[in-house]
């Protein structure tokens, strides 16, 4: 009985403390964001800039604009929403968001924020395709969809997130990218 109750505790606990990670931040103007600050000693902010650089170009495929300057990469881009079961599955909209990191020497930060959600709708050859006009901002998701179809949005979203902070965790990290070139020390035979 001892061995029942200890277990159903710890697995309350558990559920609680997970229940505590599967949520979006919202940030200081009410967005939702998903922020990170890693640090890296002993690296160059240059490098970070570049690791950061290669990884965008590589990893992402669905860019709508790239943005980089000597410290920063912006990133605006988007990913499919889906619904319905496992054998009907389809696309139902998609979610666009924005992924900005920051490089300095020794850390960087990223963070996921300003995503929008846009219905499908089905075009006269059974496409699914972008309704006009009809961005939802995700704070807004609750007000403005169907309570299901918000709540999918919100899940998918924070699935998302995961997956790529454990994927630009795994870049940022790489030490085979290029780091900046120091000159080499100069032999003085002057002063002895």
């Amino acid at each position: 009985m001892k061995k029942l109750l200890l277990f159903l505790a710890i697995g309350a606990s558990v559920r609680f403390v997970y229940a505590q990670n599967n949520t979006l931040a919202l940030d200081e103007h009410n967005k939702y964001v998903c922020y990170q600050v890693k640090d890296v000693p002993g690296t160059l902010g240059d490098s970070l800039q570049i690791r950061a650089t290669r990884f965008i170009t590589r990893h992402y495929r669905k860019v709508s604009s790239l943005n980089t300057s000597k410290t920063t990469v912006v990133l605006k881009s988007y990913f499919p929403v889906t619904a319905g079961a496992a054998v009907t599955r389809h696309e139902d909209g998609e979610m666009r968001y924005v992924l900005t990191i920051e490089s300095r020497d020794g850390k960087y930060r990223f963070w996921f924020t300003d995503f929008v959600f846009t219905p499908y709708q089905r075009d006269r050859y059974n496409n699914f395709v972008p309704v006009p006009g009809i961005n939802i901002p995700l704070e807004n998701a609750t007000t403005k969809l169907e309570k299901k179809q918000a709540a999918a949005c919100l899940q998918q979203t924070l699935d998302f997130c995961k997956s790529q902070t454990g994927l630009i965790v795994a870049a940022m990290a790489d030490n085979n990218m290029p780091t900046r070139k120091t000159a080499p020390d100069r032999v003085r035979i002057n002063k002895w």
